[in-house]
């Protein structure tokens, strides 16, 4: 289960969160088995976190950093990875199926025995008849 702080920081925004990570740069977030779902991410810094099963259904990501993190087993269905970072992620098992892709770094990332179906990879904003466009419209692409 996540750390309780470390979600509490979270959910009291980016801003605060990214604030709390460069003034904390050596622990490692543990968020494993949270729910994120349909949660706006952009431009979090969860480098080195613990995302190991975590729901990260719709989430978006936009500019985010998961630089050398954990998410085997996470679930990324439909989320939106615009210019997000998983340099060195473990992503072993996740389910990416139906992520809006587009400019994002997965160098040296572990995708073993991850779902990678029906990938949105193109520029610009998702089709609003995809079935996996949320229609959010504070969503920055």
């Amino acid at each position: 289960m996540a750390n309780k702080q470390h979600l509490a920081l979270l959910k009291q925004g980016i801003a605060i969160w990214n604030d709390w990570r460069q003034k904390n740069p050596k622990i490692q977030p543990d968020l494993t088995q949270a729910n994120f779902e349909g949660e706006n991410l952009d431009g979090a810094n969860l480098n080195d976190a613990d995302l190991t099963a975590a729901n990260l259904q719709g989430a978006y990501l936009t500019r985010s950093s998961l630089e050398r993190a954990n998410l085997e087993n996470a679930d990324l269905e439909g989320a939106y990875l615009v210019e997000t970072n998983f340099k060195q992620a473990n992503l072993t098992g996740a389910n990416l199926t139906g992520v809006f892709l587009e400019e994002s770094n997965f160098e040296s990332a572990n995708l073993e025995a991850a779902t990678l179906e029906e990938l949105i990879l193109r520029q610009g904003r998702p089709r609003p008849d995809s079935k996996y466009y949320q229609g959010n419209k504070n969503a920055r692409y």
